[in-house]
């Protein structure tokens, strides 16, 4: 079993938090070279109250990587550190993995393994009290959408199942597919109530619609952004 709810509902991680607001402005922790619980303190400091961390990767500091965690891979004793560090944030959300994944990869086993990953990583964003969790759509080629568009449907109402019993929300970044209008009707035919949208500002310029009206000269230059 992935995670006991019973345990986490019991545990010293279900702390009393700040009154909330009607708009928050939170704080990632993906900052390249810091150490997990360095990073967390520095959005402590700056007074944040919503945190976004990563339930994947480690949590050392490393030369170009920001720090996260493999939540199967923390002891008793560091997850307690982390629910810890985390309580002063009225709101906790996690951005699920996503590096070296494929959950709709045509070999059985990396199939399974990246489904493992996923759904491991969503029971470990419930523990540490998370009420919101992130998800990349995988992606694929244009050719190959409608024949995998069933799956990955099955797969995110699984998940938005599995979230919903943990007290957790599930959300699709805007991202892939790469026309809005399939991002949108992916959402609507997914047809599950606890599976929303997230809009990744970052990602909003990279939709197929939105770069067709910026002319071929300005594209990547200031004047196309």
């Amino acid at each position: 079993m992935l995670c006991d709810r019973r345990a986490f509902l019991a545990s010293s991680l279900a702390f009393a938090a700040p009154p909330p607001q009607p708009w928050m402005i939170g704080a990632n922790t993906a900052v390249p070279r810091a150490e997990l619980f360095a990073a967390i303190r520095s959005m402590t400091e700056l007074g944040f109250p919503t945190i976004e961390i990563h339930p994947m990767g480690r949590p050392e500091a490393k030369p170009g990587r920001f720090p996260g965690f493999a939540w199967d891979k923390l002891d008793g004793s560091v997850r307690r550190e982390l629910g810890k560090a985390l309580r002063p944030f009225h709101t906790i959300t996690t951005h699920l993995p996503y590096t070296g994944l494929n959950y709709i990869d045509r070999d059985p086993a990396k199939r399974a393994e990246s489904i493992r990953t996923i759904e491991t990583a969503l029971c470990g964003s419930a523990e540490l009290g998370a009420k919101l969790a992130v998800l990349h759509p995988q992606g694929c080629t244009d050719q190959e959408l409608p024949a995998r568009w069933n799956e990955l449907l099955d797969l995110f109402r699984r998940w938005a199942t599995l979230a919903k019993l943990l007290g957790v929300r599930l959300t699709l970044e805007t991202m892939f597919p790469r026309l809005v209008r399939d991002f949108v009707r992916m959402i609507k035919e997914a047809d599950h109530a606890n599976l929303g949208c997230t809009i990744d500002v970052g990602h909003q310029g990279k939709y197929a619609e939105l770069v067709a009206r910026v002319p071929l000269e300005d594209r990547a230059t200031a004047a196309g952004t």
